[in-house]
């Protein structure tokens, strides 16, 4: 017999819903870092991964961004994306990293990301983060600051689930 919330009778597990309780779907983007190179989300698998948007002038963002590099080293489940939505990010990314370095990638973001339209639907503030699985479904979306302890577990739960 199965009990709610348990195996379906099938014995597999119940699918993954995404934020908005709907099947999770997998989610890809492929952009450039300063230096040239491409970072794609699909390539990053089977780590959990998060895809921080942000800005030089946030405000919020200065205390996030260090938060979440933390993390990115602590945790070897996880991979942090940074998202810079700067207009002029060759010029203003490369002293605002002296000041708040990062350890984990930072990509920049093209037209449109800009405008707000990301493959995870519009970012209409920052810093906004997304949470994929280790298939690079997401499960999880953070509106400000990440709760780093949540996503520590969040994080653990997924490698578990994964295995």
């Amino acid at each position: 017999m199965v009990g709610c919330g348990g195996p379906q009778a099938s014995g597999l597990p119940a699918p993954i819903t995404g934020p908005d309780g709907r099947p999770a779907e997998t989610v890809d983007f492929t952009l450039p870092t300063l230096d040239g190179r491409a970072i794609r989300l699909a390539e990053l698998r089977p780590k959990v991964v998060l895809v921080n948007y942000f800005a030089t002038w946030c405000g919020p963002c200065l205390e996030d961004l260090p938060a979440l590099s933390g993390l990115d080293d602590e945790l070897d489940a996880l991979q942090v994306v940074g998202v810079c939505l700067d207009l002029t990010p060759r010029d203003l990314l490369p002293p605002f990293l002296e000041v708040v370095p990062v350890s984990f990638p930072v990509v920049l973001a093209d037209d449109a990301t800009r405008q707000g339209l990301t493959p995870f639907g519009r970012v209409q503030a920052i810093p906004m983060s997304f949470l994929l699985d280790g298939s690079g479904r997401l499960v999880e979306v953070f509106d400000g600051v990440v709760p780093v302890d949540h996503l520590r577990r969040r994080v653990l739960e997924l490698a578990e689930e994964s295995r």
